[in-house]
């Protein structure tokens, strides 16, 4: 493929990358994980060509040394945008994984507030719960990718 083909085409995966990712992150802000699963394959092929097509560039200079300069500069112009659509998602991300972290943890603190502490086994053989109720470790497992 000739140098000013293979910039175009970087050009163009970058922008529906670009796209794809900008409305996964909309997605995320509107808590609705579940649709994104309706993305993933078109993202893993935009995916799998963006870095196979950065890779040859990378391993071969002269082929963006022997592209037009207009075709260069849109491409970095791109790849700006590119960028803060990825900082943009990266942060919506954090803040949907920071979100569900605190809801496992208030769930399990409620679980184990609502429980009480078997010490053990009476003389009766039953279970013997102290007074004082203390809060005990509980594990919980949330089976929902974000």
């Amino acid at each position: 493929m000739s140098s000013p083909n293979r910039i175009a085409l970087l050009v163009d995966v970058t922008r529906k990358l670009g796209t794809l990712i900008a409305n996964e992150t909309e997605l995320l802000r509107r808590r609705r994980p579940r649709e994104l699963a309706v993305l993933q394959p078109e993202k893993e092929r935009l995916t799998k060509i963006y870095d196979n097509e950065m890779r040859v560039l990378r391993e071969n200079p002269g082929l963006a040394a022997a592209s037009p300069p207009k075709e260069l500069d849109i491409l970095r112009s791109v790849i700006n945008w590119f960028a803060k659509v990825l900082e943009d998602h990266h942060r919506a991300l954090m803040v949907a994984k920071t979100v569900t972290e605190r809801l496992v943890k208030a769930v399990s603190e409620e679980v184990s507030a609502r429980s009480g502490v078997v010490t053990g086994y009476s003389k009766y053989a039953t279970t013997a719960h102290p007074t004082v109720r203390k809060a005990r470790p509980v594990s919980l497992a949330v089976n929902q990718v974000v």
